[in-house]
């Protein structure tokens, strides 16, 4: 299904060396290095999950599976353990990956608390590593992560193409409430995410405002996060 919908993919023609031991992937990227694992077992095997760790230091891991995997709490430390990319599939599925957080904010799956902090903190480790597209959609994929469980709040679109803009998140007010952002006829909030250590210039405010002021009323609040940088630790004085 997955090779049929992408020309990327193919077969293996041969095992992959990973570790000290060989393994034949589903598929394997024909462009940039990538090994992709359709996960349909009750359990995630425990030398899979080896494979896919050493796998990872070399190449992008993605993972197939359905919805139903992603609220295996198991399956979903591996992701984080390889950092993977994900494709559910199904009926409406496109065949299209996404990196995990990303997935699971897309599809409204609630993380239990603890294991939710935890995703999110390994994360926000990585927020360096890779190159610029990855760490931006890294953080793009965390922000959504953590909109997604605010209460009220619904993930509407990622990477939204509109007439003449993109917006990187569009959030659905799916409750009322007495938050700031809940408005009458007023559904969305867009949020702009900056993989930045530089502070966000006048420039990319302005942008964002434009961006407010063409949605014909339909979203009245934005955000524009960047992620911070700290050299050294405060000093504490007595």
């Amino acid at each position: 299904m997955i090779n049929a919908k992408s020309r990327d993919w193919a077969a293996p023609t041969e095992p992959l060396t990973v570790g000290m031991q060989s393994w034949t992937p589903n598929l394997v990227r024909k462009n940039a290095p990538g090994v992709l694992h359709v996960h349909v077992a009750a359990t995630m095997l425990v030398n899979i999950r080896r494979r896919l760790l050493e796998a990872s230091a070399g190449s992008r891991v993605y993972v197939a599976l359905t919805m139903e995997g992603l609220y295996d709490e198991e399956v979903l430390n591996v992701l984080c353990e390889v950092d993977a990319y994900v494709i559910v599939f199904g009926d409406d599925s496109d065949g299209k990956a996404a990196y995990y957080l990303a997935a699971l904010a897309d599809r409204g799956i609630p993380v239990e608390p603890t294991l939710r902090r935890e995703l999110a903190l390994r994360c926000w480790a990585k927020r360096t590593e890779g190159s610029n597209f990855e760490r931006g959609r890294h953080f793009e994929g965390l922000l959504a992560f953590m909109l997604s469980h605010v209460r009220g709040f619904r993930i509407f679109s990622r990477n939204f193409n509109g007439v003449s803009d993109e917006i990187d998140i569009v959030v659905r007010v799916d409750a009322f409430s007495d938050a700031c952002w809940s408005e009458s006829g007023v559904p969305f909030v867009i949020v702009e995410a900056k993989n930045w250590t530089e502070t966000v210039g006048s420039s990319v405010i302005t942008v964002l405002i434009r961006k407010l002021e063409t949605r014909r009323g339909r979203a009245r609040i934005a955000s524009c996060s960047r992620r911070l940088h700290f050299r050294r630790k405060p000093r504490l004085r007595s």
